[in-house]
Parts: structure tokens; C-alpha cells; sequence
């Protein structure tokens, strides 16, 4: 193959040997140039496969993570809330009532509130159970003159609970005419402090099934810690504001992710973690508007790791990766730039052998100048799209660039892995 093989390595390897040791190993040389271009075609097809493949999977990943913010557990539902259509804060109804309703005054709600049977006839409706109050909270909430009362209204909503100066106070129960409702505490006709809300969804297959927030309030907002949980049994754990997760919180995608981290007004923001149920990857580092941006890890199932930045979930900036001890390949290691998840700039490729490349690199390829180290010897040259199309001794590498050799030569990546 010559010095027409565009591959690094071969002859280059014997350079700088005399004359008499060059003809005792040509033929060591010829065998030994055939072997590494061969093997080093099949690594550059190899590692462009595995590089396409690796950016499609994890592009494919983080897409579906970025479209998950909002009712996590349903995918068929779309431009939803976490809950749904019903909002208290759109109910703070007076006891000023109309012809058509009616307000009357009971000594218990016990009879009325077990005829408004939890999820009446939606599919989940076997798994809830009566909600239990913290009496603790009744000398915050409870007036001593409240009054057990139910209000219809001929929206078809319904409160049955406590009533202190017109206004909701106190326990009460507020049943949408959907079928969902909210259990807990009131202050000043606002859902406030400890309570429940099952929400009614409806699904695109034709059925209504419950999903449960249940938590902390202030305003009729989930407001607080809170636990919201879905159907499938997916859930959300963590800080609210105003009905969306907002701040610390643990989020879990039944049986296709999980992330735990920081959230802001509903979406990933800030430092987390983020684990693939269905293939074992694994994410930590930063997030900005629901997108891995900024600088963390991604662990691959078959142990390849990157360490880097990031930019709209794709490599950009600096960055190492490393491929899996486990795996049959030749690569090792890269550490240098990326843009927009392929290596462009200068970085450092290194063989499971020992052999490295240091150099320029783009669109994913060697491309400019760039220097190959191999057992006991340095060659410098200039690449064109993965190719070498020339060859220089380290006197005219440095008479003809010598700056540009030179940084080559010292660059070391900032985001360095421990190698075991």
C-alpha cells in the first residue's frame, strides 16, 4: 500500500532508520504497514457506526426526556396540566346562591361525602382510599363556629365541608362535575395547607382513569412538598409551586426513565440525574429549560462514557470520551472539542495499543495537521477528511509551523476521566 495508504501508521513507522536496518526489516515493515491499514479502515468505519448510532440513540433519548415535562405519566395527553381542567382557584364560590341553587345546612357531611364515591366509575378508582386528616392541622384551620354545609351548584360542582363567615373553612370536599375532587383543608375560601385532589383524566382511548396529587397548598395551588402519582404508577415526589414542580424533586417514568434534581416552575433546570429504565444509560450533570446543556456525564449501558460539555444534548465544547474496556475495539479514549455532537477542533485520539493522534479534527474526522505517535517514533503530518495527505520530519514540521505543532504537541483536554 505504499505511501499512498491514507491510514496512520505504515511506513512511516521505519523513517528514520538507516539504509542497511531498512533492507534487514523491509519485509517485517510491509507486513506490519498492511496490517495496521487494514485494521485501521475497519476502526474508521467502525467508529463512524458506532458514532452515528451513539448520537441516534442518545438524540432519541434526550428528546423523549425533553418532551415529558408536563403530565409525565401520559403521553397520549397533550397541552394538559398536571391538573387537568379543574382548578380550584376558578371555584372560590360564595354562598350567595341563585334561583337554581340550593345551600343547606347539615349537623354531618359523613352520608354525602361517602355518595360522592371517589373517581365514581373510572378505571383506577379500586386503588384510592379514604383520605385521612392530620388533626394537628384543625387548630390552624377549624373556627370554632364553623358550620358542616353543602353547596350544589348548577355547574354541576359540588362543596360539602366547613363554612365560616360565607367562605370555605376548615375540612371540606370539592367535587368537580367530572368526577374529581379535592379533599383537605380550607382558609378563607382557599384550598390551604394539607390535602388531596383526584383528578379525572381523560385519555385519547376512549376512558377516564385518576391521577393524585396529594400534598402541600396555598392559594388553591399545590404549593410545597407533594406527591403526585399516575395510573401506571409513575410518580412525581418534590417541591411544588403553583401547581408545577418547582425546585428539588424525584420523578419517575414507570418503566422508561427516572430523574432526580432540580425543577424550575415545571421543567428540569439546574444539576440532575437521569437513568433509562429500558437500556441502563445514565446522565448526571446540568440542565437548562428541560435540555442536558452544560457541563456532565453519560454513562452507556456498555460502559463507554462521556465526560464534558454539552450544549442542547449533543457533545459541544470539551469533552473525553472513553470506550468500555469490555468492548472489542481498538479506540480507547478521545479528548478534545466537540461541536454540535461530533469532534471538531483539536483533540487527542489514543489506541488500545498505545498509538496516539493529536490533532486537528472535523465534522468528526482528522482534518489539518496533526501528529502520530506510535511505538518509539513521532510522525507529523496534515490530514484531509480522515486521510493523511502529507508527511513531515520534525525539522520541517516546525520550520513550517512551528506554533501550531507546538499546541498540538501540549494539548490536554480540562475534562480529563480517571482511567482505572
Amino acid at each position: 500500500m505504499g505511501q499512498g495508504c491514507g491510514c496512520i501508521g505504515g511506513r512511516d513507522a521505519i523513517e528514520n532508520q538507516t539504509l542497511e536496518d531498512c533492507h534487514k526489516t523491509r519485509e517485517v515493515a510491509r507486513i506490519e504497514e498492511k496490517k495496521n491499514c487494514i485494521s485501521n479502515e475497519k476502526l474508521g468505519k467502525i467508529l463512524i457506526i458506532q458514532t452515528i448510532f451513539r448520537t441516534f440513540q442518545a438524540k432519541q433519548r434526550l428528546y423523549h426526556l425533553k418532551n415529558t415535562t408536563y403530565v409525565f405519566c401520559d403521553f397520549e395527553i397533550k397541552n394538559q396540566s398536571y391538573f387537568g381542567q379543574n382548578s380550584l382557584a376558578q371555584e372560590e364560590i360564595s354562598l350567595g346562591f341563585g334561583p337554581d341553587e340550593r345551600a343547606t345546612t347539615i349537623t354531618t357531611a359523613t352520608t354525602q361525602l361517602n355518595e360522592m364515591s371517589l373517581c365514581k366509575g373510572v378505571k383506577s378508582n379500586e386503588n384510592l382510599k379514604e383520605y385521612k386528616y392530620d388533626k394537628k392541622f384543625d387548630d390552624l384551620y377549624v373556627k370554632s363556629d364553623n358550620v358542616d354545609t353543602i353547596i350544589s351548584k348548577t355547574s354541576g360542582s359540588t362543596y360539602i365541608g366547613g363554612i365560616h363567615q360565607d367562605q370555605k373553612q376548615g375540612r371540606g370536599t370539592f367535587r368537580w362535575r367530572n368526577g374529581s375532587i379535592y379533599e383537605g383543608y380550607w382558609d378563607s375560601n382557599k384550598a390551604t395547607g394539607p390535602g388531596r385532589m383526584i383528578i379525572v383524566m381523560k385519555s385519547d382511548k376512549n376512558y377516564d382513569y385518576c391521577n393524585i396529587y396529594e400534598g402541600q397548598w396555598k392559594n388553591s395551588k399545590a404549593n410545597g412538598f407533594g406527591v403526585y402519582t399516575c395510573e401506571d404508577g409513575s410518580e412525581y415526589k418534590g417541591n411544588w409551586r403553583n401547581n408545577r414542580p418547582h425546585g428539588l424533586g424525584h420523578e419517575v417514568l414507570k418503566g422508561q426513565f427516572e430523574y432526580e434534581g432540580e425543577y424550575k416552575y415545571g421543567i428540569r433546570h439546574g444539576k440532575g440525574t437521569v437513568s433509562w429504565t429500558s437500556t441502563g444509560d445514565r446522565y448526571t450533570g446540568e440542565f437548562i429549560n428541560d435540555q442536558v446543556h452544560g457541563f456532565g456525564e453519560y454513562t452507556y449501558s456498555n460502559g463507554n462514557i462521556y465526560k464534558g460539555e454539552w450544549k442542547e444534548g449533543l457533545f459541544h465544547g470539551e469533552g473525553v470520551f472513553q470506550w468500555g474496556k469490555s468492548l472489542k475495539v481498538e479506540a480507547k479514549e478521545y479528548s478534545g472539542q466537540y461541536i454540535n455532537g461530533k469532534k471538531h477542533g483539536i483533540g487527542v485520539f489514543k489506541w488500545a495499543d498505545g498509538r496516539i493522534y493529536k490533532g486537528y479534527w472535523s465534522e468528526g474526522k482528522q482534518h489539518g495537521l496533526g501528529i502520530f505517535i506510535g511505538k518509539g517514533h513521532k510522525t507529523y503530518g496534515n490530514w484531509e477528511q480522515g486521510k493523511r495527505i502529507e508527511t513531515f520530519t520534525e525539522q520541517e514540521a516546525l520550520e513550517k509551523n512551528a506554533e501550531e505543532f507546538t499546541k498540538i504537541d501540549k494539548f490536554e483536554s480540562n475534562n480529563k476521566l480517571e482511567l482505572e
